[in-house]
């Protein structure tokens, strides 16, 4: 049996959650070694910018990669990691928190539409149709944008995309871009909810010890 299903049939047991709290964090140890051009994120970064990489990481592995040699790049360039200060590895961290802060990565939503002028109506999908979460500011500005363009391009009620060289009746009215308006608005982004989580945790400094290795590897009796 998979480690990982064991992990899953053993439910909510205390210890067993220990355990996989110590397996999440060697993955997170050896994700944090790994180098990436040349440098690794646990030469560079502090502990906050650690948890922010990593959480960059979970989610689209390439723009952290991406976020994080641009931040080496633009605060650390012609250093070697050895001889990385703790001031350095602090302007780091900050380069790496503002482009995430800043980003402009969005997840969008798909929709379907009707083709317009065709005898027998074809539900038409509507790639991208819509911006569904962010990871920063520019991501959400970008999103009131697409609304804004949206709410303008509607005609005697009727708003028409084109799609694969198809003409399509857009499925959402002027009052719903405008509701989708106001819900960006208020939303989080991505990095808010990780900044606020990183600031919790900090702020509890509760670090839980690993498991003795001469326990955490035992066959249960």
């Amino acid at each position: 049996m998979q480690l990982v299903e064991a992990f899953a049939q053993f439910g909510m047991d205390p210890q067993v959650q220990r355990l996989q709290r110590q397996y999440l964090r060697g993955e997170v140890r050896a994700e944090l070694g790994r180098s990436h051009g040349g440098n690794r994120p646990e030469d560079w970064l502090n502990t906050r910018g650690k948890a922010f990489f990593f959480s960059m990481k979970v989610n689209l592995p390439a723009w952290a990669y991406r976020y994080f040699r641009q931040a080496v790049n633009n605060s650390g360039a012609g250093m070697a990691s050895g001889s990385v200060t703790d001031a350095v590895r602090t302007a780091v961290s900050n380069d790496l928190e503002n482009q995430f802060r800043h980003s402009g990565i969005r997840a969008f939503q798909n929709a379907r539409g009707t083709a317009v002028n065709n005898g027998n109506p074809v539900r038409i999908r509507i790639p991208r149709h819509h911006t569904l979460s962010f990871w920063g500011t520019q991501g959400r500005n970008q999103g009131i944008a697409e609304c804004d363009a949206a709410i303008t391009e509607f005609h005697g009620g009727v708003r028409i995309l084109t799609v694969g060289g198809v003409q399509v009746r857009d499925p959402w009215t002027i009052a719903q871009w405008r509701q989708h308006h106001q819900g960006l608005q208020i939303r989080q982004t991505r990095y808010q909810k990780t900044n606020a989580d990183i600031n919790a945790a900090l702020n509890r400094n509760n670090i839980e010890p690993d498991i003795p290795p001469e326990y955490a590897y035992s066959p249960v009796p």
